[in-house]
Order: structure tokens, then sequence, then C-alpha cells
């Protein structure tokens, strides 16, 4: 569908002293998107041009968003080398106060409009794009990104071939929603990510791996339905789409991994998007079930964190303690501060003091142990260091995960988010893949 454009369609300006807009494609909360061609090269090539205003007015947030902008443009041309079914970045500028990313143009069908044009897909077709589609998602996760808003509308099936290609990725409109808040700190100003598509944790602000694949379970089952989100009935009790009916004849063992992707629980899902990629290409053996959570109690909520299985190979000692991260820290439930594990030893374990903590508290996650003597060397390294406040506690992770004992170590602790995330900056000079969380009883 097109949108009247802000440009004269008569003498279409030249963007950059090189690229020319043809026609306007889509407007949003964040900008615009226009069909447009480079002028430099020999073949006037086609691309797509976004066009993208800051949220905020403020003068001292502008410079935030102008380096976020290049590391997130950093990140999409890194990815569209990777990656064919990602589109490549051609170049990225500003311009009258406004930021622009020129990207590589696909031609194709987006998925919403195949499922307008004739309706639900097949078992099989669906199938075949889910695992055309997990592999390119898996790329996005390896490098440790979220995408934060897949959708139909953001999937296109690329000619000649039909295979799926990934476009526009939240982070950048997070960028643009960039404002300071009542501590001159910067924020995002709302989620990112469409309503139905997006998980609950999502909407409140934590995306992580496991919501991207909430939103390719919940697009599958409207390529299956044709029924958005909000057309589909709710479990009174789990909170999750109930769909099954509306497709009687599709392959249980199919069905039973699109409830798994879809659950409320992030914890309850796939981890990330190999996980689901694996569990599909093994349909013809048994689906091992997935226990649901009890009533949620506690949330941890890491940033860009992902489990053992779903990312490289690190080459210090991160590696096995940011495993220990996100198998507990995803998701904890009935968080025991500074209690003992529920695991039988004859060897008493450490616990350290709580007298300093208050109820609810923010925490610079720095690593996590099975062995809770294991968190505490790391937390008196961290003393000697420099770090009085390092501490560690235990969470219980979901039952299905009960062999997991994650003892987290932070490296300091505070009252707000916005004191959490105003230290990170420093302390991830000592440790890049700390990051802020969330803990209460």
């Amino acid at each position: 569908m097109q949108i009247q454009s802000s440009f004269s369609p008569t003498t279409p300006p030249l963007l950059n002293n090189r690229y020319q807009i043809v026609d306007a494609i889509a407007s949003g909360g964040f900008g615009e998107t226009f069909l447009g061609e480079d002028t430099q090269m020999p073949s006037q090539r086609r691309c797509a041009i976004k066009r993208l205003k800051p949220k905020a007015e403020q003068a001292r947030v502008y410079p935030i968003i102008q380096d976020r902008f290049r590391r997130e443009a950093i990140a999409l041309e890194k990815l569209g080398e990777t990656s064919d079914r990602i589109p490549r970045l051609y170049a990225y500028f500003e311009e009258d106060g406004r930021f622009y990313l020129v990207q590589e143009w696909i031609e194709g069908e987006i998925l919403t409009h195949r499922v307008l044009r004739q309706g639900s897909l097949s078992e099989s077709e669906v199938r075949d794009i889910l695992l055309d589609l997990l592999p390119v998602l898996d790329t996005i996760h390896g490098n440790g990104l979220i995408h934060r808003d897949i959708k139909p509308d953001n999937i296109i099936l690329r000619h000649p071939d039909s295979k799926p290609v990934l476009i526009d990725f939240g982070a950048v409109k997070e960028t643009m929603g960039t404002v300071l808040n009542s501590r001159g700190n910067p924020t995002p100003s709302l989620a990112i990510g469409t309503p139905g598509f997006m998980p609950s944790e999502q909407a409140a602000g934590h995306p992580f791996f496991a919501s991207d694949i909430f939103s390719v379970g919940v697009t599958a089952i409207y390529l299956l339905t044709g029924k958005t989100p909000q057309e589909l009935p709710l479990n009174g009790n789990t909170a999750e789409l109930q769909w099954r009916e509306l497709v009687p004849e599709i392959d249980p063992k199919f069905a039973a991994i699109l409830d798994r992707a879809i659950r409320f629980h992030p914890g309850d899902r796939f981890s990330c998007a190999r996980e689901m990629l694996d569990a599909l290409k093994q349909l013809s053996h048994p689906i091992a079930p997935t226990e649901r959570s009890g009533p949620l109690s506690t949330l941890i909520f890491p940033k860009r964190t992902a489990p053992r299985r779903c990312r490289k190979p690190r080459k210090d000692w991160h590696k096995a303690a940011v495993a220990g991260i996100v198998l507990g820290a995803i998701v904890g439930l009935g968080l025991t501060l500074f209690s003992k594990s529920p695991s039988k030893s004859a060897t008493p374990e450490p616990t350290p003091p709580t007298s300093s903590l208050p109820l609810t508290f923010y925490f610079i996650a720095d690593s996590a142990f099975h062995n809770p003597n294991q968190a505490e060397q790391k937390r008196e390294s961290l003393k000697e260091d420099g770090y009085s406040r390092a501490g560690f506690f235990w969470s219980p992770n979901y039952s299905n995960l009960s062999q997991y004992q994650s003892y987290k170590v932070y490296g300091d602790w505070f009252e707000t988010s916005e004191d959490c995330q105003a230290a990170l900056a420093e302390y991830r000079q000592y440790n890049p893949n700390s990051y802020c969380g969330f803990a209460t009883k």
C-alpha cells in the first residue's frame, strides 16, 4: 500500500547527493520507507531507503542517538554480509536532522500479502518457510542480536526462489525512540514490536532470544489459520493462543512445536532459533513434552545474552560463565535470595549477607556458575578488584530445567534501573558481557 510522501512527485530530491526517490512504500511511527535508485551506479541500482526521525527533540540526546545509530548500522552491515536472506546495507547517513539507511531492495511478496491473496497456507508450506527462516534467525542470534519485530509484514518471499528474507530490525527503531529520563540518562521511550506478535516480556521492554521465537510461532499460526493473534481466543489458565481447532488435520508433532514456541513464559519456549530448527528437523522422532512453569513470582531479564547452544564459542573465562547466566537467568521462578541450593551436600554452601539489600533491586550481572563455591570465589575476586558490593544469589529455574543450578554473581546492585544502566557502561570495560538484571522475591 502506498502513502502520501512529503517529496514532490515531479522533482524527487537526491538524498546524500546520490539517491533518488522513486516511490513511497510505507510510513510508521519512526519514519518512512521509500523505493529509491542509486544514481552513482551504472545500473541505477534500486534500493530501499528508510528515513528515520528521532522521537526526542532534546539537543542532549542527539549525540547519543548518532552513536547508537552508527552501532546499529554496523550490526546491519555485518548481518547483510553474513546471510543472503538479510538485506545488505549500502549506506547510512544523516541529513537535515534525520537518519537514513540505504539497503538492498528485495523483489518478492510479503507474507501478509500471500495470505490475503490465496488464504491460509498448507502445513507443508509453513514448515518449509520455517525451515528456511530459522537459519536466518539463527545467524542473527549467533551475533548476539534480537530482531524484535518478526511478523508476516517483515518477511518477504524473494523472487524467483521464494526464500524468506527478514527485514526491518527493531533495534534501529528503539534507537530513534531514545529519550532522556528525569535523571538525564538515555532510556527507550516505548517497547518495540507489534501487538499480538510480541510476547509479554518484550512489551515490558525486556526482549531476548526466546521473544523472537514467540514471534516466529505466532507468525506460523497466522499462516496456517489466516487469523491474526487478536482474532484468536486465549486459554484462560495459560494466556496462550487457542488455534488448533482451526487446523484439525495438522500433524500433532508439528503443532506441539508451535505450541512450545508461543508459551507465555519465555523459559518454556525454545531458547533460540537453533533449538527450534533442530526440533523441526526431527519431526520423525518423538518430541519431548515441555512442562509449563508454575505461577510467575520472579523475573530476571537478561540483555542480549544467549544460551550455550545458541552462542558461538568464546575464548575467555566468560564461556562457561555466560552459559550459566542464561540457563538460570532467562526467567527464574521463586527467587531465593542468597539461600542454599536445594541439592543435598555435606559441605556447607557459602551464604552472603543480605542485610544491605532491599526487597527488590537491580544488579549488574557478571557471571553465573552451577557450583556455589565457584560463585564465592568469583565474588571474592571482584572484591579484590575493587567492587566492594559484589555478591551472588541462587535462583531456581523452571521445573523442566531443574538440573541446572544457577548461582548469579553480580558486581554491584542498585535501587533503580537508571542507576544500574548508568554504571553499566563503565563496568563493561571490566566485563564486556555484563548486563543489568532485576530481582525480586
